[in-house]
């Protein structure tokens, strides 16, 4: 008849006696209470916020979090997010009482009940109302009063599809938790900065700017390094036809200096190409090529066509113009092997 609750389970071990008495994991149960009463506390703060066109499309209840997927077009903004998290804590610091009663299903449509259209309900209907609150038809487990659930914590907020965004909150002994983690990261940072809590984020501050001066200095020195053997690449590039074609790898340096490198191996060069490589900071391989115009009208050579060719090796692409051109890859260890075939590939242009 539809009445029946059933509950099958499986003996690991013993033997079953004529009478079995089953128990509850009664923490679990309240933890998952209290994430679902919250639960029903987003959704109305989400509505009185962003408009009542929020309808839930999708939910999880845990007793370690919960996730609310909701109708919106858009991300909310920090602002947002605080706001909804203000509402809903508000209604938990409110303490009020939770009244789950049964009635008629048109009745609790005609008071305003929320329902998910994708459910068929009977004519007789469970109602969960946090008064002046939330009212939602609901068969789900519940805290008495909201004050239970402790305090509420949005993690995240995501787009999962189009027009569908998804909150994922703690509330109870995991937002504790959660607030205390929070606390001694903090206290690490506080200790490895050396500073009090009102002056970290100066601190912080202070230190990328530090940061950004090294990194400047270091990109110059490594220019006026290499600068000084532009020369000597040039000389000893291998010369087809009066032209230069220069491979070479740099060592470790940012796309912007690799750049000033081949700027003054532009200024240097009558008639040539050349293809430049660098490992960068962050584990990648950067190429840039250049060929003088003369080489372009003569054998319709193209930087472009060059650096795409080269970067498959290092498992990267790229793409510019046919007279400067410049590639990403991802794979370092190929970066001598992609040097070898720029040698190649320039011998093959030039005798074509």
């Amino acid at each position: 008849d539809g009445e029946t609750i059933i509950h099958k389970g499986k003996l690991i071990s013993g033997d079953i006696e004529e009478n079995v008495v089953a128990k509850i994991d009664v923490n679990r149960r309240i933890a998952t209470a209290r994430n679902h009463t919250a639960t029903h506390l987003l959704q109305a703060a989400l509505r009185e916020l962003l408009g009542e066109h929020c309808h839930q499309s999708g939910s999880l209840v845990e007793p370690e979090r919960l996730r609310f997927d909701f109708s919106h077009s858009k991300p909310l903004t920090d602002e947002e997010l605080l706001e909804v998290e203000r509402l809903v804590n508000d209604s938990i610091l409110s303490d009020i009482p939770v009244d789950i009663y049964e009635c008629p299903y048109e009745e609790a449509m005609e008071k305003g009940a929320m329902a998910l259209f994708s459910e068929k309900y009977d004519e007789i209907v469970r109602v969960v109302e946090v008064p002046g609150v939330s009212r939602e038809l609901c068969g789900g487990t519940h805290i008495n009063r909201t004050g239970e659930i402790g305090m509420f914590i949005i993690i995240s907020e995501t787009g999962i599809a189009s027009g569908i965004r998804r909150i994922e909150a703690i509330t109870g002994t995991s937002a504790l938790e959660y607030i205390q983690h929070q606390r001694n990261i903090m206290s690490e940072i506080l200790s490895s900065l050396n500073c009090p809590k009102e002056k970290v984020l100066d601190r912080i501050e202070s230190l990328l700017e530090q940061i950004k001066g090294l990194k400047r200095e270091k990109e110059q020195l490594a220019l006026t390094a290499s600068s000084a053997n532009i020369t000597k690449i040039i000389e000893n590039a291998p010369q087809v036809e009066n032209s230069r074609l220069i491979v070479h790898r740099f060592n470790e340096m940012t796309r912007d200096v690799l750049f000033k490198q081949l700027d003054i191996i532009k200024s240097n060069l009558p008639s040539g190409i050349a293809v430049l490589f660098s490992k960068t900071a962050d584990d990648k391989v950067a190429i840039i090529a250049y060929v003088t115009e003369d080489l372009r009208l003569k054998h319709s050579i193209s930087a472009k066509d060059i650096v795409v060719e080269i970067a498959n090796v290092v498992s990267g692409s790229g793409g510019g113009r046919d007279d400067i051109a410049q590639a990403g890859g991802k794979d370092v260890d190929k970066i001598d092997d992609a040097v070898e075939e720029a040698k190649r590939l320039l011998a093959r242009l030039m005798v074509r």
